[in-house]
This record gives structure tokens, sequence and C-alpha cells, in this order.
């Protein structure tokens, strides 16, 4: 688990502060919409820093497919393109998705203001990664058109 300082004198620490506040806006309307509240609510991720270098004994199906993604070689999938940045790092939050809930690591992608998860709506079992919107009673598709 990492700790993280944000200083608010820097246009990239502003930035990442003003994604984080979005973030945790949109999660708080989320889980207001789908939870009964009390007289308070306290959210809290654990945010975890996985390393992207190759290891025998990885222990996160997140890591492995971000490892495979970083090297290419490790995977059987090839890829198309190249990029110059090096990075070995990866931030991970554990967050809890749908009712009942259904815990996704979500890598926290600063650069971007939308965060995807993995979805599996197929008839055949989903991988133990995906979110299931079938075990969900608060999920609704959102059509491409819809403004958000």
């Amino acid at each position: 688990h990492s700790s993280y300082r944000l200083s608010l004198f820097t246009h990239s620490s502003l930035t990442l502060f003003k994604k984080m506040s979005l973030l945790l806006t949109f999660l708080y309307v989320f889980l207001c919409n789908s939870v009964s509240l009390s007289s308070s609510l306290s959210l809290h991720f654990p945010l975890t820093s996985l390393r992207l270098t190759p290891t025998t004994n990885s222990t996160s199906p997140l890591q492995t497919s971000l490892v495979s993604r970083r090297n290419p070689s490790l995977s059987s999938a090839q890829y198309s393109f190249r990029s110059n940045f090096k990075y070995s790092m990866a931030l991970v939050l554990s967050l809890p998705i749908g009712t009942p809930v259904q815990t996704q690591e979500l890598v926290l992608d600063t650069g971007s203001q939308l965060s995807w998860i993995q979805c599996h709506r197929k008839k055949k079992k989903p991988p133990t990664t995906s979110f299931d919107p079938s075990l969900s009673s608060s999920f609704s598709d959102l059509p491409c058109s819809h403004p958000l």
C-alpha cells in the first residue's frame, strides 16, 4: 500500500486532484443511488502499487495482465503499437461495484477521465476478474447516445 501526498501548487497535481475529485463524486452519487444511507457515509479505497516486472509468483490476474501488456513477448497476443514510455508501477484500486457488491480491481489512470472495468455478459461462466452484470440488481445498460 502506498500513501500519496497531494501538492496543490503544481499543474499536474491540480489536474490529478480534479480527476480524483470527479471520481469520488461519481462514486458517491453511484453509492447514494444503490444503498440506503445512514446519517454518515465513509468511503475507503486502499491504493495498491503493483510492480510491472515479470515474476514467477504473480498473485494477481490484473498484475499478470498488465505485465503481459508491458512486455508483449510474455504474451501470446501480439500488439501493433510501440511506445518509448517505460513504466514500472501501476496504481490499483479495489472498487466495490453493483448490488450485491462485486469487488473489481481498477487501474488508476491519472491521464484519463474515464476508467473501465472488464464486463462479461456471455452465457458461459465469466472469468473471476470480470464484472457480471447479471448478478447485479442495480446494473443498467448505458447507450452510446447517453450524455454522460
